[in-house]
């Protein structure tokens, strides 16, 4: 197998400040972190809350741009620049603990999911609805045009992280 991640020497650091501004103390948030992740294989990061596992993930996607340090995914060097965010914003998703804090109560379901569809501009209108359909079905969402018109609020904590899962799905990344 490949190496489809590698994550060298991942380093991002915060600042804390008093209420006038002045520096109190630094915050390792990462420090010194590496490793890599082979095609098709698990991965599990560990550690107690305010370990630095969300912020190594928001790094890998760029969503936090990190002090120093390399990420290498699928052989593409990712940088600030827009071609490399574009490919591991599309082949690689997160799923976030929390759903309620990561889909818009104000849309449907349908639009919830077929939103990365769109921003990436895959396929017509016909076909994203036909995508989403099918991902509904993969997580167990049925019947699928029910769930398709219904809002956030109407649905259970479990059906929420389904939506998130299938928003992650619908893309079809690599990891």
């Amino acid at each position: 197998m490949s190496e489809i991640l590698q994550v060298k020497n991942l380093k991002k650091y915060y600042t804390k400040k008093n209420i006038f501004g002045k520096q109190t103390s630094l915050v390792k948030a990462v420090d010194d972190v590496s490793f890599s992740v082979e095609l098709g294989q698990t991965l599990v990061l560990a550690g107690e809350s305010g370990s630095g596992k969300s912020t190594i993930a928001k790094m890998i996607l760029r969503a936090i741009e990190p002090d120093s340090g390399e990420i290498i995914f699928d052989g593409t060097k990712i940088s600030g620049d827009p071609s490399s965010l574009q490919k591991i914003r599309m082949e690689v998703q997160m799923v976030y603990q929390d759903p309620y804090d990561s889909i818009n109560p104000n849309m449907k379901i349908i639009d919830i999911i077929a939103e990365p569809l769109e921003i990436h501009r895959i396929g017509n209108a016909k076909q994203r609805l036909d995508m989403v359909r099918q991902v509904l079905h993969e997580v167990k969402m049925e019947p699928v045009d029910e769930f398709m018109t219904k809002y956030p609020h109407m649905l259970s904590g479990g059906q929420r992280q389904r939506v998130v899962l299938a928003r992650a799905l619908i893309l079809k990344p690599k990891m």
